[in-house]
């Protein structure tokens, strides 16, 4: 994880493909969340958070919300 952190603090973007949503949101600062091939929701962790209406919900929570 810290070289991915290395790699995106010298301006480069990485995707990241990863089903450890815990890992995600330590590591990504935007996601697309997809499930059965469909884009359930995208943003960083506070729109998601806004779009669920979960102020403090985490990814993983945003995600069963959405799917």
């Amino acid at each position: 994880m810290g070289v991915l952190r290395e790699v995106a603090a010298s301006g480069r973007t990485l995707v990241l493909a990863i089903h450890q949503l815990g890992d995600a949101a330590r590591v990504c600062d935007r996601f697309v969340l997809l499930a059965e091939g469909r884009i359930r929701g995208a943003g960083t962790l506070a729109e998601l958070r806004a779009q669920t209406g979960s102020p403090a919900a985490g990814l993983e929570d945003i995600f069963l919300a959405l799917t």
